[in-house]
């Protein structure tokens, strides 16, 4: 259940009910970051789904951009949410890649904007 945007929108995932974890790949231009934004959040604890959103990419274990390539440790490019803990703030990435990763129970899940915005760390070309 992997599914790629390359697009900014508004999103709507909405679990079909099977155990596996889904993930949204998002990217943007190279001088972009990508902003999450939640409008509603269903995904219940009690049930045991989760969202983690991504700053970059991870599958398998491994994050991309690798360690060396991003300004946070891997440990920092993770935030996680179920239940009354929700992102109640706009998730930004660091650079133009971003992940939600989401496990949620039938009939439960999210609705989220994405957004790319001009990244005021990376330099512009003349």
């Amino acid at each position: 259940c992997i599914y790629v945007k390359t697009e900014e929108g508004v999103y709507m995932f909405t679990s079909p009910g099977t155990p596996q974890v889904c993930g949204l790949y998002v990217i943007a231009d190279p001088q972009h970051t990508v902003h999450f934004t939640f409008h509603e959040f269903r995904i219940s604890c009690e049930k045991e789904g989760l969202l983690s959103v991504v700053d970059g990419w991870e599958l398998n274990g491994q994050f991309f951009p690798g360690t060396e390539d991003h300004p946070k440790p891997a440990e920092k490019r993770f935030a996680e949410y179920c239940g009354e803990n929700r992102p109640l703030k706009t998730q930004i990435t660091s650079q133009n890649v971003g992940l939600l990763n989401s496990n949620p129970h039938q009939r439960e899940g999210f609705t989220v904007s994405i957004e790319f915005r001009p990244n005021p760390k990376r330099k512009r070309r003349l």
